[in-house]
């Protein structure tokens, strides 16, 4: 069976979710409903009525009749079951978002943890079919033909639509339904203990090995907290950069590299100045330093430290392993993979 869902909330100050409404479709795998519901809540918190105004948002029912409805803890026991039963794929649409709010709103109510996977249809037009621009809900629903009109933010009729924009999706690919959820690995997600995965990640670093404002931010929190495993002669309080245009364009072998130094008993530095080594790939402009600096190429980096230059490739490079030795993710991390193993 299948579960396609989604859900509106009262507001989401402070980063927290005060869910209004949980709506869902069940369906057989070949797409036909079986049942259907929408779950009115009381989110037991105000409406961001000035909000929604700017936002162009309107809830489908009068905050009253939210105020007369159970509250999320009497709605968890179904919810949970929806979405985390191993025998159901869940679908929904841009779904990293509703995750977010579940997560937030099951801590706020005193409900722990929820963790599910799912399978986001917003990606499936974005990744699979190249599709960059109209990729709201409403919009792509717009080309569903011969769907029948439906008011968007009500959230059994939002699942109603990502049920029909999936069936689009199928149309548009040329994909069975077997193949759509087995070989679109891009559009899974998954909520697990606390942390949303996503886009082919673990930890989210963003794909296409630039030093994206995520990837340097991921890149400066490895160097601050990874700490000497096998420091090597020679090595120990030395500083060394990656050249600027080397950096920018090679996130993972970065990442690799700052590991290898740092475990050496190394120190790494963004700052050109401060180094005592600076490290060039091929093609890199003249790098001015004092005469107290050393410029090394790549190629002499590897062979001092010992590390065999195929390893040393972004398309071998392990990003999620390396990150897992930050401090704050590593529990986590070791939970995952055994969760997953």
């Amino acid at each position: 069976m299948n579960v396609f869902f989604d859900l509106e909330c009262a507001n989401c100050s402070f980063g927290i979710a005060k869910i209004c409404e949980f709506g869902y479709v069940i369906t057989d795998d070949k797409l036909n409903i079986i049942s259907s519901d929408n779950l009115l809540i009381d989110p037991r918190a105000s409406f961001n009525v000035y909000g929604f105004e700017k936002a162009g948002l309107k809830l489908s029912y009068t905050a009253a009749q939210y105020r007369k409805s159970p509250p999320l803890a009497a709605r968890s026991e179904l919810i949970r079951g929806l979405l985390t039963d191993k025998s159901v794929r869940v679908f929904g649409y841009s779904t990293e978002s509703d995750a977010e709010f579940l997560r937030t709103d099951f801590i706020r109510s005193g409900l722990g943890k929820i963790n599910f996977k799912f399978i986001d249809v917003m990606k499936l037009f974005k990744v699979y079919l190249g599709r960059a621009e109209k990729l709201s809900l409403d919009a792509v629903y717009a080309d569903c033909e011969g769907e029948k009109p439906l008011t968007h933010h009500e959230a059994k009729n939002d699942s109603l639509m990502t049920l029909a924009c999936f069936k689009l999706f199928l149309k548009k690919s040329g994909m069975t339904f077997e193949k759509a959820v087995r070989d679109c690995p891009l559009a899974y997600g998954e909520l697990f203990e606390g942390h949303i995965v996503g886009d082919g990640t673990i930890f989210r670093y963003t794909k296409g090995n630039k030093m994206s404002n995520t990837n340097a931010k991921l890149y400066m929190k490895f160097v601050e907290s990874v700490q000497p495993t096998n420091r090597l002669e020679g090595v120990d309080g030395k500083t060394y950069c990656f050249e600027k245009q080397f950096w920018h364009e090679h996130f993972a072998e970065s990442l690799y590299g700052a590991d290898v130094i740092i475990s050496a008993g190394g120190k790494v530095t963004n700052v050109l100045p401060k180094a005592d080594y600076i490290i060039v790939g091929q093609g890199s402009k003249r790098v001015p330093r004092s005469r107290r600096q050393r410029v090394i190429s790549v190629d002499s980096f590897l062979k001092f430290f010992g590390v065999d230059k195929e390893k040393f490739d972004a398309s071998v490079i392990n990003v999620d392993l390396l990150l897992s030795k930050i401090p704050e993710n590593k529990e986590w991390y070791d939970k995952y993979i055994a969760a997953h193993s």
